[in-house]
């Protein structure tokens, strides 16, 4: 199997997210290649990477990065792995989308006119392929929302910007008046387990998950994870002292 070149696929990417991207992408393709996942499997994984990816690079998962752009790099990444061939793409897949046909006098296959990566593809095609994966796009929905809460950032709007009202104090429904630009506060409770995490070998991100509650913390939140424990390490310390 010759080597694939994917910086092409992967051109979304930024840098250095690219990397660490490639290689789980590349251990995806390893289960392929072993068997261990179908193409359908490796597929919704490439999406979880992907869209973890764009959670570290602290971009937003609009609906058109989880419709569009997510999607458009899978499929080139697929295609140049091999799980599936530029033929099914570009023509054997229009058969997908007939009910019924002569197979000793097939329909002429048009040309491929739906447009998925930087390849044109049977519509057909392209349905299958956004159907594999509209379970991990509402998955993600729920994650960017999840991630919208727990930051008090504005919920975007489809095409990405957020919603109308300026910078000042906004109030989400049913809860609490967030002013944007100001710390959010972390729980004692919670910077405490993140010290236990650390203290026991888990890496900043692992300790991130456990400060900022949340599954998939943003590249910036772990960046925060050094300052924040030796912050609180140094108010336990004092306390402990004026106490002594």
């Amino acid at each position: 199997m010759a080597e694939i070149d994917l910086q092409g696929s992967l051109a979304a990417i930024p840098q250095p997210h690219r990397v660490a991207l490639e290689a789980r992408l590349r251990q995806l393709n390893s289960a392929r290649l072993e068997n261990r996942l179908d193409k359908t499997a490796c597929i919704r994984e490439a999406f979880n990477e992907i869209a973890r990816s764009f959670h570290e690079n602290g971009e937003r998962l609009t609906e058109e990065a989880l419709a569009s752009r997510i999607p458009d790099i899978i499929c080139n990444w697929a295609i140049a792995s091999g799980w599936f061939t530029i033929e099914e793409a570009e023509s054997a897949s229009f058969y997908w989308g007939l009910a019924s046909f002569n197979y000793r006098n097939p329909p002429p296959i048009p040309p491929p006119g739906a447009r998925l990566g930087s390849h044109l593809v049977q519509d057909a095609f392209r349905n299958w392929f956004m159907w594999q994966i509209r379970g991990r796009i509402e998955n993600w929905r729920a994650e960017e929302l999840t991630r919208g809460v727990e930051s008090g950032l504005p919920k975007p709007n489809q095409t990405g910007a957020t919603e109308p009202g300026g910078g000042g104090p906004t109030r989400t429904e049913g809860g609490p008046v967030v002013r944007r630009g100001r710390p959010e506060k972390i729980p004692k409770a919670s910077k405490q387990k993140a010290l236990e995490v650390k203290n026991d070998g888990g890496t900043n991100r692992d300790a991130a998950r456990a400060l900022y509650n949340t599954s998939y913390p943003t590249h910036q939140q772990v960046k925060n994870v050094s300052s924040m424990l030796r912050n609180y390490k140094r108010t336990l310390s004092e306390h402990k002292n004026h106490k002594g």
